[in-house]
């Protein structure tokens, strides 16, 4: 159980600080949930080193570890998503100032995959 605890701590170390890493790269400011994780993957080590025997305070360390990195994930999803959705926004917002007028959408291809002029 030590050695499992060990790498789940090493895993939401790594994982919280390619969060954090990424937020402050893409400037979408800093994550609670980033910081949950490293901060858990640092208990999570610690409790592994340090404890000999407690498989209760382990088994609770380990799901709490988890679950931080599962609603870390998600979170991060989401904001990179709604991210990715407001960049776009932009550039074409930009592009269309520089054109100086409305470009029309391209048209969806008929299921049968060549489009068809009713």
């Amino acid at each position: 159980m030590k050695i499992l605890l060990f790498v789940l701590g090493l895993l939401a170390l790594a994982s919280g600080g390619l969060k954090f890493r990424a937020r402050i790269m893409n400037r979408i400011g800093t994550s609670p949930f980033a910081m949950g994780e490293i901060g858990l993957g640092l208990l999570s080590c610690a409790v592994a080193a340090f404890v000999a025997d407690g498989i209760v305070l382990q088994s609770v360390v380990a799901g709490a570890t988890l679950i931080a990195i599962f609603v870390g994930s998600y979170h991060q999803s989401k904001l990179t998503s709604a991210f990715q959705h407001r960049r776009e926004l932009s550039e074409s917002h930009r592009l269309r100032q520089f054109v100086g007028t409305e470009i029309p959408p391209t048209p969806k291809a008929a299921p049968g995959g060549e489009d068809h002029e009713a």
